[in-house]
Parts: structure tokens; sequence; C-alpha cells
């Protein structure tokens, strides 16, 4: 299901100033609603379609252009939520921010049409792709829903020479095993014959939204887990690089595949 407007979008929070979503700093769109049930979501208030309030193209590229005057390079980043629950809208806006010459990025778990994500693509000047989980039945264990689809519209978005972060959030005895880091360095190593891969952020599993669950009066499944530990977080990430081939991997520098 999908919320479309021709005139603006289901809106959570905006954050006007991040330097964690995207190149540089960045204006954040947090869009309403999420076809996934991560057992992780520290944002499950963003889950509901006609949760958050709307907000018109014009209002949201004003304030972009408001911030954009003390931060003239300031990029736009639609996050959520799951921002293909509202595709339609979300392209429109992109469209809008790159005539203004905005740089733009779309942080998605790529759980959406495949039609409607192609048609988001020219509009994108880099993608955040949130893989949860590559093994099928981890990912509907910890999602509530199949990765088929995640999948293939990765596959889209780098044969389309998609500029590419690849993030993964680590869930100590979940989604770190050796097994799925061998999963996620071989997936990264397929995608990368594209030469669009850019970084690979391996972020540890926190317990920030947990409050947030509690607030809505659902059980976190994952209440008793505790964050992974700096090594943990650095072993997984050395066994995926090492799985894709890449020598090289930093933030500024596009990755290297031997």
């Amino acid at each position: 299901m999908q919320v479309t407007s021709r005139h603006g979008l289901q809106v959570n929070s905006i954050e006007s100033m991040s330097v964690v979503d995207g190149p540089g700093m960045r204006f954040v769109v947090f869009a309403q609603g999420c076809p996934l049930r991560c057992k992780f979501c520290h944002n499950p208030e963003t889950w509901g379609l006609h949760g958050g309030s709307f907000v018109g193209y014009d209002d949201l590229l004003n304030k972009l252009d408001q911030c954009r005057r003390f931060i003239p390079q300031l990029g736009l980043t639609i996050s959520g939520g799951e921002p293909l629950m509202q595709a339609r809208s979300c392209r429109e806006l992109l469209m809008k921010a790159k005539e203004r010459g905005v740089h733009t990025a779309l942080d998605t778990s790529g759980f959406g049409d495949e039609d409607e994500f192609k048609s988001l693509l020219p509009f994108v000047d880099v993608l955040l792709y949130d893989i949860k989980a590559v093994d099928s039945e981890l990912h509907i264990d910890m999602t509530g829903l199949s990765n088929t689809q995640i999948l293939k519209n990765l596959e889209t978005a780098s044969a389309h020479g998609k500029k590419l972060w690849i993030r993964r959030i680590l869930v100590p005895n979940v989604n770190d095993s050796p097994e799925e880091a061998a999963n996620l360095g071989s997936l990264i190593r397929d995608c990368a014959r594209y030469g669009n891969i850019e970084r690979v952020d391996v972020n540890p599993y926190h317990r920030m939204g947990l409050e947030k669950w509690e607030r809505l009066g659902v059980v976190c499944p994952y209440s008793h887990v505790k964050p992974p530990t700096q090594a943990a977080v650095e072993s997984f990430r050395g066994m995926v690089t090492a799985e894709a081939g890449l020598r090289r991997f930093d933030t500024a520098q596009r990755a290297r595949v031997s």
C-alpha cells in the first residue's frame, strides 16, 4: 500500500542538519510509513502510514532553502520509515530538489515496487541501502517480510550505476554470524562489479528506541539484547570486507575490489 499525493507527503519528522545520513551535512526528511516490522527498530512510531503530519513540497523545499542560506552545500536525504511507501511523492520531492542543484540521497530498506523504485533513481545521487539480513529466513524472522524484492531492487540500482552505501545494523546473536558475514560480503562483491559501492557501514544495534516501543504499548522482541562490543563490530566488518574482496575501504575513497 502506498500514500501518494501531488502536493506533498506524510512526514514523521525533519532534521535540518545531520552528519550521519549521507555525505556531508544533510537536511533529512523522515517519511511516514514502513512495511517492515524490524524487531530492532528504533523508530516504531514511523510504521503507520497515516501518522506524522502532511507537509507540502513547497514547505519542505522552503525549509531546505532557508538552511542552505547558512550551508550552501547542504544535501537532502529522504529517510523513514520507508520512503518507498510514498515512492511517487518522494520522487516529486527529489526531482524538485535536483532542479535546485541539491545533492540527494535516499535511505531505504529497498522494500518496494520495482517500477516505482526505478522511477526514483534518476533523481538520487546516492542510495543508503540497509541490508538487515541476506539469508531469507533470517530476514523474515527479523522483519516479518521476505527480502526477495529488496535484493532485486539492489541489483537494479547496481545495474543502473547508482552510488551505494551498504549499511548493516549488527544485532548480537541474530545477524552477526560468520555465515551472514559471508553472505553479505558475497552480495557486496556482486554489486561491486559495477564500480558503484562507495561505503560499507556496520553499525551496532542500540537500545535508544526502547522507550518508543513502551509508549506505543508494544513489547520490543529484542529488549533483552545488549549492543555488540566494538571488537565484535570490527570483527564482523573484517569478515565482510574479506569476503567482498575489498582491499581498501574508507569514507573518502571508493571501495577497491581485489
